[in-house]
């Protein structure tokens, strides 16, 4: 399985993973000249290995939800508060609640600001996350794990 990057660039903007927990995640986004931060909060979808016409292939994968999507496996909290908030009743809206929590080390780096100040928080992977628990995968869903 191939598990999404902690910090990635997608339509000009740069996502930083702030929380995880199972196959749900916070990321603070921005993109050049942006005087702070924007957040997502999904569901990460597991796509299966695949092979095309081309030759071209992917392996087994995660990845954000579709535009599609939104609404159901994705949303857009308009403040860091209400994003952590958000987070938290989807962890346990989905009883996530029993299962390994992954932290950015400087999760306040992503707070919005007083002065419209931004601190791009300097990353080292996987040294910056904290966790009491690190589990080596996502569990599947209807597992015992993850029975949702």
């Amino acid at each position: 399985m191939k598990y999404i990057e902690t910090k990635f660039e997608y339509d000009e903007f740069t996502f930083w993973l702030m929380m995880r927990q199972g196959d749900l995640a916070l990321f603070a986004k921005t993109k050049p000249n942006h005087s702070h931060w924007s957040y997502e909060l999904v569901i990460l979808q597991k796509f299966a290995p695949k092979t095309f016409q081309s030759g071209k292939s992917y392996p087994e994968r995660e990845a954000m939800p579709t535009s599609e999507q939104w609404g159901e496996a994705g949303w857009t909290p308009f403040s860091y508060e209400r994003a952590l908030a958000s987070f938290e009743e989807k962890a346990l809206e989905r009883r996530l609640t029993g299962q390994s929590r992954y932290l950015h080390v400087d999760l306040e780096a992503f707070a919005f600001k007083d002065d419209h100040s931004m601190t791009i928080p300097a990353m080292e992977i996987p040294s910056r996350y904290t966790s009491v628990e690190v589990p080596t995968r996502v569990p599947e869903k209807g597992s015992e794990e993850n029975p949702i």
